[in-house]
């Protein structure tokens, strides 16, 4: 499908990290109103564009209202069309100028039946109808293909712009690279992290259970019953450069300092630098954003907690979730044994599978892979594809670089005026979608 004479990507999900300190005095905003001060608008969008493929057999002849809003301020007659992609998020608060925005499909209801049609190819079918049929308050002539339409988004919104051209965007099933721009920054930090993670695997490893337990309430977490906890700075706190100014701080107080030596007995008398710190911030910093006490429960650090995960609320995440555990996959691993990982080696792919069995168990018609089904994914062209006409933006601190089209695993890329890309270096997610005040 080509709706397009530009598709504009940036690549590829999840949350942004800088990976420089934040400066207050420059304040980042969209340069117009919000979304949500505009008129909702809705399109009866088919449920199945399928209706001849067995992958879809139960079929449904339903469709559902896809919300959209439109900015025609600056719109002049005979211009094209932007089409701004909000992907797995609501849309309210995405804010672009001359365009419609849009919402990819949500699932359709919340049992594993129904999110039988919440895959790629279905949503990427949403917008060619969309484009093709869709009416635009007070524009004439307005609907592809006699009109150009440019998609644009970025993140997984990127990937399906890109996806309209058929190219490449990776998928695989592990994805330890997400922390590699992290892994580059503050040294001492990261290698006291390191150590402490070897220490940590260690008595995984040799099943030192009192140790284990020992360790967990050096954190004041005694009571967590997984081991498989999945926090750590770049993600479970804004500031992760003031979590690194805290680990290593040389001048902590004694009972910090102290607590490094509290495990050495289990680790062939190796003193773990700077556990008491690395303990001291989690008590201070992380375990209030658990005000109910409760470290157990999937509000809080329960990361394998079945209610969390059985809980049907249609939203964002569990939108994103089904599609990394049907097609996408990229589950944030550690690195393996031999490498240096910032988490523990215990949070790997099948511990991040169980997240997926448990939010959704086989229904009448539907049931999810024992692992992701990367063939559909990468058959959109993979590293080894491109097309004319589309933009890529990638950052060196993007965590997804390294899917995307700029990976370290891709080919070497080259601009021409026919395939354009840029890698803007020391960027993170998705920055070229933000602009300055005054601009």
């Amino acid at each position: 499908m080509k709706l397009s004479l530009w598709t504009w990507l940036a690549c590829h999900v999840a949350s942004t990290f800088a990976l420089s300190p934040r400066h207050p005095a420059r304040n980042l905003k969209t340069r117009a109103t919000a979304a949500s001060n505009h008129t909702a608008y809705y399109f009866d969008q088919a449920i199945d564009h399928f209706p001849q493929s067995s992958r879809y057999a139960r079929h449904s002849n339903g469709k559902f209202k896809q919300r959209y809003f439109v900015e025609t301020s600056y719109y002049k007659a005979g211009g094209p069309v932007f089409l701004y992609l909000a992907g797995e998020g609501p849309i309210d608060g995405d804010t672009h100028l001359d365009r419609t925005d849009t919402t990819a499909r949500p699932p359709i209801q919340i049992h594993p039946t129904d999110e039988l049609f919440f895959t790629t190819e279905q949503v990427i079918a949403d917008f060619d109808v969309f484009a093709r049929k869709v009416t635009l308050p007070g524009l004439t002539d307005i609907n592809a293909p006699s009109m150009p339409w440019i998609l644009y988004g970025g993140s997984y919104p990127g990937a399906l712009s890109a996806f309209t051209k058929k190219t490449a965007i990776h998928g695989q099933l592990e994805y330890p690279q997400w922390y590699d721009p992290i892994s580059s920054s503050t040294e001492d930090c990261v290698a006291s992290i390191n150590d402490i993670v070897d220490n940590m695997d260690y008595l995984v490893k040799s099943n030192n259970t009192a140790a284990i337990q020992q360790l967990k309430e050096l954190f004041g977490l005694g009571a967590l019953k997984d081991i498989q906890i999945n926090w750590d700075p770049t993600r479970g706190h804004i500031d992760f450069f003031d979590f690194c100014r805290n680990v290593t701080d040389g001048n902590a107080p004694a009972n910090n300092t102290e607590a490094d030596s509290a495990l050495a007995a289990n680790t062939k008398g190796q003193v773990w630098k700077n556990l008491g710190n690395y303990a001291a911030y989690i008590k201070r910093v992380v375990l209030p954003l658990c005000p109910s006490g409760d470290y157990n429960s999937g509000e809080c650090f329960g990361t394998q907690d079945t209610a969390h995960w059985a809980n049907t609320t249609s939203n964002y995440v569990r939108s994103y979730l089904y599609t990394t555990c049907t097609e996408f996959g990229a589950y944030q691993s550690a690195q393996p044994y031999g490498k240096k990982s910032l988490i523990s080696r215990v949070i790997d792919a099948e511990y991040t599978q169980e997240w997926c069995n448990k939010a959704f168990p086989a229904g009448q018609y539907n049931s999810i892979p024992a692992t992701p089904d990367l063939d559909i994914w990468n058959a959109y062209g993979d590293f080894n594809f491109t097309a004319e006409n589309l933009l890529f933006v990638d950052g060196t601190a993007d965590p997804w670089k390294d899917l995307c089209y700029h990976s370290d695993l891709a080919p070497q890329r080259y601009w021409s005026d026919a395939y354009p890309q840029h890698l803007i270096n020391g960027a993170g997610h998705v920055w070229d979608l933000r602009t300055l005040v005054g601009m």
